[in-house]
């Protein structure tokens, strides 16, 4: 499979650490909270995502962490409500 990067994505690295968890969840624009919680929570401590985070995420690739998930479940938000400030010119899976 052969995968091509964006120019915003050269664009961006260059600022970031591009291994960086941190740097890939800005760059594509998720909230602090669920880039803090996939961090400690996921990485670190190995836990695993509720039903509730999997089943609002719609197989997108980006999973909120359990308060927005809940936000979202509630149609307070949307998932795609809660990507801003995206620096990667790609296509969100769920605005296709």
């Amino acid at each position: 499979m052969v995968t091509t990067r964006s120019k915003s994505f050269e664009q961006y690295k260059r600022g970031f650490h591009p291994n960086s968890k941190v740097s890939l969840g800005k760059y594509y624009g998720y909230p602090k909270c669920c880039i803090q919680y996939f961090m400690h929570n996921i990485l670190s401590c190995g836990r695993r995502h509720t039903r509730m985070q999997l089943r609002v995420s719609r197989g997108s690739g980006f999973i909120p962490c359990p308060r927005c998930a809940w936000k979202i479940h509630t149609e307070q938000t949307t998932l795609e409500g809660l990507i801003t400030n995206r620096i990667c010119t790609d296509i969100f899976i769920c605005d296709k």
